[in-house]
């Protein structure tokens, strides 16, 4: 008696092979279209982020004007974060500035138009100005006599830090590598 088509071992082996290539059809669908969903978010997500970037460097020298293009130009803190990154972060500035203390090594300055006479470092912290300060780190020791608090100076340097001014949180800015002009 001849065994049912279902149990001959050529019928079981074929079996075995169509469902691995139909599974394996299923699998390599699913990475193409992975593949293809990622790549696709990707350049949405790079092409929105940059193409709506305000040009940052367009102020860059000019403390105040800066200040207030940073603050207003952008909608969110990623999108300040990613501007301060790839236009202001390590490049070279000149902001003018009133000194509000003389250390050694660092100059605390802030925007002009926030100073007054006997504004300290506890105050600008104290009354949320930190947004509007930066300090000013020196490669060497300055001289302190050369500083005179409450005098306009025009510091360049790197940025390093960025400066925040949200509800929550207020950061200064941070200029490494500081000369005075």
């Amino acid at each position: 008696m001849k065994k049912p088509i279902y149990k001959r071992r050529w019928f079981i082996v074929l079996a075995v092979f169509t469902c691995m290539g139909i599974v394996g059809g299923f699998i390599e669908d699913d990475t193409e279209t992975a593949k293809t969903v990622e790549t696709t978010v990707e350049s949405i997500t790079t092409d929105s982020s940059e193409t709506n970037l305000y040009d940052l460097t367009t102020n860059l020298n000019d403390f105040p004007a800066f200040l207030e293009d940073f603050e207003t130009k952008y909608n969110s803190e990623l999108e300040k974060s990613k501007a301060y990154d790839s236009m202001v972060r390590d490049k070279q500035v000149s902001w003018t500035a009133t000194v509000v203390e003389v250390s050694r090594t660092k100059l605390i300055l802030i925007e002009s138009s926030k100073y007054r006479e006997g504004l300290t470092w506890e105050d600008i912290q104290n009354e949320g100005l930190q947004y509007y300060s930066f300090i000013a780190k020196f490669d060497n020791d300055i001289q302190e006599s050369d500083y005179v608090v409450g005098e306009e100076k025009t510091i360049t340097g790197e940025p390093s830090v960025r400066g925040m001014n949200t509800d929550d949180r207020k950061m200064w800015w941070k200029l490494y590598k500081s000369e005075t002009k």
